[in-house]
């Protein structure tokens, strides 16, 4: 079958583009081919747009004697659109109209925060597949997330999306809360799955890697905190200081983020798809919860998980610290690998 994957834009957001390239290769392995759509005009950096940052940057370096990159975005997206041209397949579109034209069986929407307004680029309506009203395909929606628990819709598009959303074939979302929107809003069944990014084994993720298994001699803790604060760096540090460990940041590229990963003895982080990848490659991690991006996503992922057990990171001084998340390592990759089989006969049965 040939594909059409109708996602987030592919920018600067490692899980974004994980969870893009994962859905891509978990279809190939079906035998389909898959092909995502990027919307042009999104994400090209652009100097003009980012005077406030530039000033900010030229101020410290001055002043503190600050490393901050100056064109930091730019050397960024440069270094993504790499992983991206080399690893994922994609075609360029004007206006998502224009997939009208492309010799397609089926779309499938998702997965990442798809369906919430303020993070899709464009028409809300148009991840509910509007452009495509007139096609004769399958429409699927796998793992599509609206990103929070709360509905942030207006009115008029939650009328049209749940008139858009009644012709779908099949409709899985990646959050239990989703399920419940679904049905309160859209008066739409919808079926619960793994973000795509589980769909693969860890050793699939470390073939993107160079040398995934070499030593460090550091015990190291990998910070990868997107809304950085006083107490997301004052709780860094006590881990840092209680374990000797050596923190750790996310450089430009996408191995690199994941060979962190696998490299950390703890995970410390407010994002997603760094918990997903800390239950992949079965590290211990310490969420800082995060309103804005939204905890629900967080919350649904832990619940899934009935052998990730949350205990008490202590100090020196037998203090807590905080709580962190532990994967067992027997029973958490078996616990993943059914979920995961189930998640893969979802998407099976969807396109036959």
């Amino acid at each position: 079958m040939r594909i059409a994957i109708l996602t987030l834009p592919l920018h600067t957001n490692y899980g974004g583009i994980l969870q893009a390239y994962a859905l891509q290769k978990a279809l190939e392995k079906m035998g389909h081919s898959a092909i995502v759509i990027r919307k042009r005009g999104y994400g090209r950096f652009n100097l003009f747009l980012h005077p406030y940052r530039l000033l900010r940057r030229c101020a410290k370096k001055i002043l503190y004697w600050s490393t901050t990159d100056f064109l930091y975005e730019k050397h960024f997206f440069n270094t993504i659109q790499r992983f991206v041209d080399a690893r994922i397949k994609y075609e360029y579109v004007d206006n998502y109209s224009q997939v009208c034209k492309w010799p397609i069986d089926a779309i499938i929407v998702g997965s990442d925060q798809v369906w919430r307004p303020i993070y899709f680029y464009g028409q809300i309506q148009d991840a509910f597949l509007q452009f495509a009203r007139k096609m004769e395909i399958k429409r699927v929606s796998y793992a599509a997330s609206f990103g929070t628990g709360e509905w942030e819709f207006t009115e008029l598009q939650t009328a049209q999306c749940r008139q858009l959303v009644s012709i779908f074939d099949y409709v899985s979302v990646r959050e239990d809360s989703g399920v419940v929107l679904c049905d309160k809003f859209l008066s739409c069944k919808a079926c619960h799955v793994l973000d795509p990014t589980m769909l693969l084994d860890a050793s699939e993720y470390k073939g993107l890697i160079d040398c995934p298994d070499s030593f460090r001699s550091s015990r190291t803790l990998f910070s990868y905190v997107m809304d950085k604060s006083n107490y997301t760096t004052d709780l860094t540090e006590r881990i840092e200081k209680a374990f000797g460990l050596l923190k750790r940041e996310a450089d430009y590229s996408i191995e690199s983020w994941l060979q962190e990963i696998i490299n950390a003895e703890i995970v410390i982080t407010d994002s997603f798809h760094a918990s997903v990848f800390s239950i992949l490659f079965n590290k211990k991690f310490v969420i800082c919860r995060n309103e804005k991006r939204g905890n629900a996503r967080l919350q649904s992922l832990l619940k899934s998980f009935t052998t990730i057990t949350e205990e008490e990171l202590l100090d020196n001084d037998g203090q807590i610290i905080c709580k962190v998340f532990v994967p067992h390592i027997d029973s958490t990759p078996y616990e993943l690998n059914r979920l995961r089989q189930e998640s893969l006969n979802y998407l099976k049965h969807a396109l036959v």
